[in-house]
């Protein structure tokens, strides 16, 4: 999802300030539980949480605002010396490894790298091959994104969990699939997958779909990875698609990737990613707009009956299987 509050309202009021300069923290935690910033900025000020003299989100907040939604939050211990090798940092870590989710607050300690006084960032993935931790930043595109352990060394002031995105087990609704990364060379359905979604944006030829990572699959994610970079995002553009470049193309955050049921009436991100795999095999021609109008409903049945699975025009975990590819 990744909330920016600098995309809401400048002029709503928080914490005795524009909701602008002090919402960090209702984002965070909008970040961990999928809805509008603003929303938990109403619940924080309604129930006592939001400072009113400009210094920002009570402490207490995060965890309060995590357990009124459903979230099972837990505060695991704060630190203001700048040490980040003790037990305390060791468990977070642990936690983020896990599967779980958590709100950090951030301290300028060692460096400003983050702030120059207090912070609020979401934590909401950790990938084992590169030993990074996805980060979305509400004040910062650019620092959104995947992260070692050491940009929050030294910074890090307290430290909150929620309950766990992808340790737990998954709703009858969803299709859970791995992806690793793949590079020149590479044959098989990820590669497929990759060049497809390529396709759909334009980047690559629908007829050089065939499951092989050669030259020209190499210029296409170079050509993407540099899109990105062009416009803020921080990708490296390798012509590789490592774990940063996947979870970008995908739109989804998390390893294992949990898509979601969708159907007509919704708009959201696995509506696109369903939408430019429809497109990129030919069922769908419309625009890809997150948006499951008729013409997706018609695609996706289409799309079943070919496979010769339930038609019912409803893109569940098994019609995102064939999908998907795997």
């Amino acid at each position: 999802m990744s909330c920016d509050y600098k995309q809401y309202n400048y002029n709503a009021t928080y914490c005795g300030g524009s909701f602008a300069s002090q919402g960090c923290g209702p984002t965070s935690v909008a970040d961990l539980l999928e809805i509008s910033p603003l929303t938990v900025a109403d619940w924080m000020t309604a129930n006592g949480y939001a400072t009113t003299d400009g210094h920002g989100t009570y402490w207490g907040g995060i965890n309060a605002a995590l357990a009124a939604y459903g979230k099972d939050g837990k505060m695991l211990g704060s630190s203001m010396d700048g040490t980040y090798d003790c037990s305390i940092f060791e468990q977070w870590k642990n936690v983020i490894k896990s599967g779980c989710e958590g709100v950090l607050l951030m301290h300028n300690v060692v460096s400003p790298m983050w702030t120059t006084s207090g912070h609020y960032i979401a934590v909401v993935g950790y990938d084992a091959n590169t030993d990074q931790y996805l980060v979305y930043d509400p004040a910062s595109t650019v620092r959104t994104g995947w992260h070692p352990f050491s940009d929050f060394a030294g910074n890090i002031c307290c430290l909150y969990t929620s309950s766990c995105r992808w340790g737990e087990p998954e709703p009858d609704d969803t299709h859970s699939f791995k992806v690793s990364k793949i590079k020149g060379g590479s044959q098989g359905k990820k590669v497929k997958l990759l060049q497809r979604l390529l396709c759909s944006r334009g980047m690559y030829p629908q007829k050089k779909i065939d499951g092989s990572y050669g030259d020209l699959t190499i210029k296409a994610v170079i050509k993407y990875q540099q899109y990105i970079k062009d416009h803020g995002g921080k990708l490296k553009v390798t012509g590789e698609c490592d774990s940063a470049t996947w979870t970008n193309i995908l739109g989804i955050a998390g390893n294992p990737k949990v898509v979601h049921q969708v159907q007509a009436g919704d708009k959201n991100i696995y509506v696109y990613l369903a939408q430019e795999l429809l497109s990129a095999d030919g069922y769908y021609q419309g625009v890809c707009d997150q948006s499951y109008g008729r013409a997706t409903e018609a695609s996706v049945r289409a799309f079943q009956k070919k496979k010769k699975i339930a038609v019912d025009g409803v893109c569940g975990p098994t019609t995102f299987k064939k999908l998907i590819g795997f």
